[in-house]
Formats: C-alpha cells, sequence, structure tokens
C-alpha cells in the first residue's frame, strides 16, 4: 500500500533502500524526535530513584541510548503497523539491555515492581517487554506535537504574548 510508506519514493530510496527513511526524513522532524526522546530519558534517569525500577550507571548514557539508538530505532520504525514496531523493536531492545544489565551499565533497583511481579530472574524480560514500546509510543506522540507546533505556528506571534 503507498499510503503505508514509511518514507518517499525518490533518489534516496533507489541508492540507500531500506535505510532511505533515514536521509529523506527531514532534519526537523531528526530535531523533534531527539528533542523529545532526551527530555523523557532524562526526566526517567532522574527520576529512576524514586521509581526504583531502573537506571543507567552513567548519566550520558540517555543521550547515547535514547538520542542514538532509540531516535533512529523509532524513525526507522514509523509508519509501521503497530505490532510490527513493537516486534522490531523487542528484537532490537533486547540485546542492548541483556548487555546493559550484565555489564552493569544499566542497575536494577532491588524489589523493584518487575522483580515483584514476574521475579528476580525475569527482570531483564520484563523490562525489555516494556522498554519496547518506547518506539511506538514514540511514533504516536511526535506526530501529535509537530501537528501541535504547526498549529501554534500558525496562530502567529500572539501565541506568544
Amino acid at each position: 500500500m503507498a499510503s503505508t510508506l514509511v518514507y518517499k519514493r525518490g533518489a534516496a530510496r533507489a541508492r540507500w533502500g531500506p535505510l532511505a527513511v533515514f536521509v529523506e526524513t527531514p532534519g526537523t522532524v531528526w530535531i523533534l524526535y531527539l528533542t523529545i526522546y532526551l527530555a523523557v530519558g532524562a526526566f526517567l534517569q532522574l527520576t529512576a530513584p524514586y521509581t526504583r525500577i531502573a537506571r543507567f550507571a552513567h548519566d550520558w548514557q540517555v543521550l547515547t541510548i535514547y538520542g542514538c539508538y532509540l531516535v533512529p530505532l523509532s524513525i526507522f520504525l514509523r509508519g509501521r503497523p503497530w505490532h510490527r514496531q513493537y516486534a522490531y523493536a523487542v528484537l532490537a531492545i533486547a540485546p542492548v539491555d541483556l548487555v546493559g544489565f550484565t555489564l552493569g551499565t544499566s542497575l536494577a533497583y532491588d524489589g523493584n515492581p518487575i522483580d515483584r511481579v514476574l521475579g528476580v530472574r525475569n527482570f531483564t524480560l520484563g523490562f525489555v517487554l516494556t522498554a519496547a514500546f518506547i518506539p511506538l509510543l514514540g511514533n504516536l506522540v511526535v506526530p501529535r506535537i509537530a501537528a501541535l507546533l504547526v498549529r501554534a505556528g500558525r496562530r502567529g506571534p500572539a501565541l506568544y504574548q
């Protein structure tokens, strides 16, 4: 179906194939995704001591995981059906989380809610299955925020007075 294409047809598509989505996505879209994802990642990192589920060992990991990994993943997956976005996200996020928790660069709090429901041995599985919703949710939220910004821009400077 033409309406489900993730990227526009063009020269980049012929040259880059499925990766053309990265080349043809406008810079403003990249900036919006980066801004939203980094803000959410920073918020989750800052609230981790209070939610007591998991956190990164280092704050700079928010930039690498949310900005350099989840944003391109979300842009690659956008426009696909929700179940495909989720399935591909599970496959992409699972190795990163497994390595992160194994090496100790991602830290789970003792007695966190996932442990209490699934057990300590199933924490990483539960975390991956939960985190895999991030690209899907991002692909639902970012276009709505973009639409709000476009509408706000049409109203002119009076909006900001």
